[in-house]
C-alpha cells in the first residue's frame, strides 16, 4: 500500500524574481551611492519597495511623498 505525501502549497507570486532582478542590477546600492539621503531607511531600499509595489499591485498611489520623507 502506497502512502500519500502531503504538501503545503503557498503562493509567493513574483516577488522573489523581482528581488533577484534588483540584486542583479545592484539597484539599491547604486541609488544610495548616487543620491544624497538623510532618512532612517536607505533611499535605495525605498525605491525597491516602491517599484516592487507598482509591479505587483499596479494601482494609483496617494501621498507617497510624505511617507519616506526624512523627519524634520
Amino acid at each position: 500500500m502506497a502512502t500519500a505525501t502531503q504538501y503545503q502549497v503557498q503562493c509567493i507570486g513574483a516577488l522573489p524574481a523581482i528581488v533577484r532582478y534588483f540584486e542583479r542590477l545592484d539597484l539599491a546600492v547604486t541609488i544610495d551611492r548616487i543620491v544624497p539621503w538623510e532618512g532612517e531607511v536607505p533611499l535605495g531600499t525605498l525605491v525597491e519597495v516602491l517599484i516592487a509595489n507598482r509591479l505587483l499591485r499596479p494601482k494609483a498611489l496617494f501621498r507617497v511623498g510624505e511617507w519616506p520623507a526624512p523627519p524634520t
